[in-house]
C-alpha cells in the first residue's frame, strides 16, 4: 500500500492574530524564513507577487514558502492575521488543497482562522498528552477550510435557478447525511438531485468546496470521532456504524485526516470499552444529537464578526447587509453584534429562504427598554410573512406568522415568561411545514406552538432590527442582535437544545482563554 499511515506532522512557531501597524509598516525579507508564513491581510497592502508589485484593498492572503522573498507594506493602518508553520506536513497539505504558494489571492474573510489559531496556541500551551497531533489536526483544517473558502471570493447574488438548485444541493446533502450507513455513490447522489453524476459533482464542488464523495469521508469520520469520545464503543464498531466496511482504509483515512489513530480518539474517553452498543442507547445519547448538530448548516448566517463596517453572510451566498443610521457595530456576546438606537435597520436585499417551506430563524437577542420592536423578519411590501420580536405587553419574546400574501392577520407564539431589559437571550422561531404548525424556544426550552396551515411565500427583503409594512420600515430593535442564523428547514428540539448548549459552551471557552 502506497498511502501514507500517518499525516505528517505541522507545527506553528509564531502566531499574530489581528495585528495592528501604522499606516507605511514594510516587511521586506530578500531570502524569505526557513519556514511557511502565512499572511491574511483585512486592510490595504502592497504585495510583492514575483517580480510584480500590485496594490490591494484587502481581503488579500499570500503563503510564503520557504526561502521566498516576502515583501509587504501597509499602503494605510494594518491590520493582519499571519502565521508561521514548518514540519512535513504542510507540503502536502498545499499540494492536498491546492493553496496557491507565494501568489496573492483575493477572498473574503475567513472569519474562522482566529478561533482555530487560538485553540491551536492553546493546545500548544497546555501540552496535553498528544498536542502535537492536535497542532497537526488543526492546522489541516485551516487548509481544508481555506480551500473552501477559495471557491467563493465574495458575495454572490443567485438567480432563482442558482437558488433552487442551491437548496436541492443542501436537501441532497442532508438525506445522505442523515443516512451514512449506506454505501453511497456520485450517482446515486446525483439522481435524488435529478442530475447526472458529472453535473452534479461539479455543483457540489462549486457549493461545498468540496467533492461529494470526500465531504462524505469527512462527515463520516468526524462522527465516528465523536463517537469513539462520547459512547463506550470499539473502533471498528464506530468504523461500521458510519459506513466504513474495512478497517484497514477506515484507519488510513482517518490517521491522513484526523491527524491522528482512531485508538487515540478511544483512549480520550473516560469510559471502557464494551462489545456493543444497541440502537436505543445510541439514539438516546447525547453524541448522537451532538454529530448531528456539526454538520447542520445554515441557509443564512450573519456572525457580525468582520471586520470593517459591511456585513456580510457568512456562507457567501447573498448580498451585504445595507445598515441605515442608528447601527452600529460594538462588543456583542461573543465576538461583535450589531446595536440598534431603535431609529436604525439592516436589510439584505433579497429573501433568503423559501417561507411557504419549513425553516428556522435564530438569532442571540438583548433589548434595551421595554416596547414593541421586531429582531429578525421576511414578507413583502405589504407585511411580513413572519416576525421574531419582543412586545413588551404581549409578554415578552414572540415569534408570528401572517396568514396569506394579501392577509396580515397573524398567528403568533409568545413567550410564558418575561425577559429583564440589558440580558442576552436565545430566541428561536421554528416553522414546521410538515406537521403544520410554528414554534417559540428561549434559550434552547420550547415555549409554545400553534397550528399554522397557510404559509405563503415572501419575495421582497430580509430585515434586521425591523420589518416593512405598508412600505415603510416599522418596530425599529432597541438592543443588540448577535449570530443570527436561518434554516431552511425545521429544526428539531434536540436540534436546538444543542445549538443553544454549544453557543454557551463556547462562549465559556472565549472567556477562559481570555
Amino acid at each position: 500500500m502506497n498511502a501514507k499511515p500517518y499525516p505528517q506532522p505541522i507545527s506553528l512557531s509564531l502566531v499574530g492574530i489581528d495585528a495592528v501597524h501604522d499606516t507605511g509598516y514594510t516587511v521586506d525579507r530578500r531570502t524569505g524564513s526557513d519556514e511557511y508564513l502565512f499572511e491574511f491581510f483585512d486592510s490595504p497592502i502592497t504585495l510583492q507577487d514575483g517580480r510584480e508589485r500590485r496594490q490591494y484593498t484587502g481581503g488579500v492572503f499570500i503563503l510564503y514558502a520557504p526561502g521566498q522573498r516576502q515583501y509587504f507594506r501597509a499602503d494605510g493602518p494594518l491590520t493582519h492575521t499571519w502565521f508561521q508553520l514548518s514540519g512535513a506536513g504542510v507540503a502536502d497539505c498545499v499540494e492536498r488543497y491546492q493553496i496557491p504558494v507565494n501568489c496573492a489571492t483575493e477572498t473574503r474573510h475567513p472569519d474562522f482562522l482566529a478561533p482555530m489559531l487560538r485553540e491551536a496556541l492553546q493546545h500548544q500551551a497546555r501540552k496535553h498528552r498528544n498536542w502535537e497531533d492536535s497542532v497537526t489536526e488543526v492546522c489541516r483544517n485551516v487548509f481544508r477550510r481555506l480551500s473552501r473558502a477559495l471557491f467563493q471570493t465574495g458575495p454572490v447574488e443567485l438567480s432563482p435557478y442558482q437558488k433552487q438548485a442551491l437548496a436541492t444541493l443542501r436537501g441532497v446533502r442532508a438525506q445522505v447525511y442523515k443516512d451514512l450507513q449506506r454505501r453511497w455513490t456520485v450517482e446515486d447522489m446525483a439522481a435524488l438531485a435529478n442530475m447526472s453524476a458529472q453535473r452534479f459533482a461539479v455543483a457540489y464542488r462549486s457549493c461545498f468546496g468540496t467533492g461529494p464523495i470526500d465531504d462524505l469521508i469527512d462527515v463520516r469520520l468526524r462522527h465516528t470521532e465523536m463517537l469513539l469520545r462520547h459512547l463506550p464503543i470499539t473502533v471498528v464498531e464506530a468504523a461500521q456504524h458510519f459506513g466504513f466496511n474495512t478497517g484497514s482504509n477506515f484507519h488510513v483515512l482517518f490517521r491522513e485526516r484526523m491527524g491522528r489513530s482512531p485508538r487515540k480518539s478511544a483512549k480520550a474517553r473516560a469510559l471502557p470499552a464494551i462489545s456493543s452498543v444497541t440502537e436505543d442507547q445510541w439514539e438516546s445519547s447525547k453524541a448522537a444529537k451532538k454529530v448531528d448538530l456539526l454538520y447542520l448548516e445554515p441557509a443564512a448566517h450573519w456572525s457580525f464578526n468582520q471586520l470593517g463596517a459591511e456585513i456580510v453572510d457568512e456562507l457567501g451566498k447573498h448580498s451585504p447587509a445595507v445598515l441605515s443610521s442608528g447601527v452600529t457595530k460594538i462588543k456583542g456576546r461573543n465576538g461583535n453584534a450589531l446595536h440598534f438606537d431603535g431609529t436604525g435597520h439592516a436589510v439584505i436585499s433579497e429573501t433568503v429562504i423559501d417561507t411557504s417551506r419549513s425553516y428556522t430563524v435564530s438569532a442571540w437577542l438583548r433589548h434595551d427598554r421595554p416596547g414593541r420592536m421586531t429582531a429578525v423578519s421576511i414578507g413583502n411590501l405589504h407585511h411580513g410573512a413572519f416576525y421574531l420580536q419582543y412586545i413588551t405587553l404581549e409578554g415578552g419574546f414572540k415569534f408570528a406568522v401572517t396568514v396569506s400574501e394579501r392577509d396580515p392577520l397573524a398567528i403568533f407564539v409568545t413567550s410564558s415568561q418575561p425577559s429583564v431589559d440589558g440580558e442576552w437571550r436565545h430566541v428561536i422561531g421554528v416553522h414546521d411545514a410538515e406537521q403544520q404548525e410554528i414554534r417559540l424556544y428561549i434559550d434552547g426550552a420550547l415555549e409554545g406552538r400553534t397550528a399554522y396551515a397557510t404559509p405563503w411565500s415572501a419575495d421582497c427583503a430580509t430585515y434586521l432590527g425591523g420589518c416593512e409594512v405598508m412600505d415603510t420600515i416599522q418596530d425599529r430593535w432597541f438592543g443588540s442582535m448577535d449570530d443570527v442564523r436561518i434554516y431552511d428547514r425545521a429544526l428539531s428540539d434536540a436540534e436546538i437544545v444543542m445549538l443553544y448548549q454549544g453557543d454557551e459552551e463556547n462562549l465559556a471557552m472565549d472567556r477562559q482563554e481570555q
